[in-house]
């Protein structure tokens, strides 16, 4: 008889606890570190101390893990309750390099996926336009704080699309939601005598331009290995897209877009490091989450021990200083 997992991966006060546990193991080095690099304060704001940068690294990391196991409290994507997307969004961080680092690209998967929860909201929604507003709204806040975040425009469209309609009052929203933040922060530049500057640095942002080579190779060991593992899930979604019920598949859509789009900036940025990285983690692990949570067979339960066990034993090797990709 198969051995079955779906008892444990039940959300109770002992796995969340277990998990923020994890996350608080994993980073127990980079906390009680005093000297720490100066890249843990590139971000968008400035003057922050590389200990409190750390705090807010690990606070913001938590924020979204829980923010992806609510997905699946609130949201139809399968039918039994887990906590996995909570513990493998950590696993799949902390195993990011610089991970301790409080960058731009963290604050703008919070907003990401409080954009993509707006847009899920909307299913069966006869006047979506408030929240299609409010996803338009804060997805243009993450492209302002992350550029590279641009590439997900037609994520936004095609996920209203799927979930809801296009109607015209639709894109009506969609467009005041974009215009809105930019007219803001535009004034606001405008009043500074800063405008000019901050535009021609944005749109230069906002440019693919071909990295060199080799140039990133902790990244690009660090991406090519989730996409190796992102095939796994992708072939078992591809081959039971038909089994689940509309709104299951509807919601799923919008993640294997978002696993896409994010997928893309990846590849042209040669795989080596961009802000769009910790989307594309985050996708990929919460992927995982619902292919472990749908597959309890024993073949699946066997690979999914394996599995934590190395990428926790990876971390620790790494947050411990044990094993090293820099060299």
């Amino acid at each position: 008889m198969a051995i079955s997992i779906k008892n444990y991966l039940r959300p109770n006060i002992t796995n969340i606890s277990g998990t923020i546990g994890v996350a608080v193991f994993l980073w127990i080095k980079e906390l009680t570190t005093t000297t720490l690099p100066n890249e843990t304060v590139h971000t968008i704001i400035e003057g922050l101390s590389p200990q409190l940068s750390i705090w807010l690294t690990l606070i913001t990391t938590l924020a979204s893990g829980y923010m992806l196991f609510l997905f699946t409290e609130k949201f139809n994507f399968v039918q039994n309750r887990t906590f996995l997307p909570f513990l493998l969004f950590i696993l799949f961080s902390s195993s990011q390099p610089d991970f301790f680092v409080f960058s731009s690209g963290k604050i703008a998967f919070l907003l990401l996926l409080l954009s993509i929860w707006e847009i899920l909201s909307t299913y069966h929604k006869h006047e979506p336009t408030k929240k299609i507003f409010n996803a338009s709204l804060l997805l243009t806040i993450s492209i302002l704080i992350v550029p590279d975040y641009i590439i997900l425009i037609p994520f936004l469209l095609i996920s209203v699309y799927i979930i809801n309609n296009l109607s015209l009052r639709v894109l009506l929203a969609i467009g005041i939601g974009i215009i809105t933040p930019i007219i803001f922060l535009g004034e606001l530049f405008y009043l500074q005598g800063t405008f000019q500057e901050n535009a021609y640095n944005f749109f230069q942002a906002c440019q693919i331009n071909i990295p060199d080579w080799g140039n990133d190779k902790v990244y690009i060991i660090y991406h090519a290995a989730l996409f190796v593992l992102s095939f796994v899930v992708l072939r078992e979604f591809l081959i039971n897209r038909f089994q689940s019920n509309i709104n299951e598949r509807k919601n799923i859509q919008v993640i294997l877009w978002l696993y896409f789009f994010t997928s893309l900036t990846i590849i042209l940025r040669m795989g080596q490091g961009t802000e769009i990285s910790t989307a594309f983690s985050g996708t990929i692990s919460f992927l995982f989450a619902l292919y472990f949570t749908l597959n309890t067979t024993l073949k699946s339960t066997l690979f999914f021990f394996f599995f934590i066990t190395a990428f926790i034993t990876y971390n620790v090797l790494i947050s411990y200083g044990w094993i090293s990709l820099m060299g």
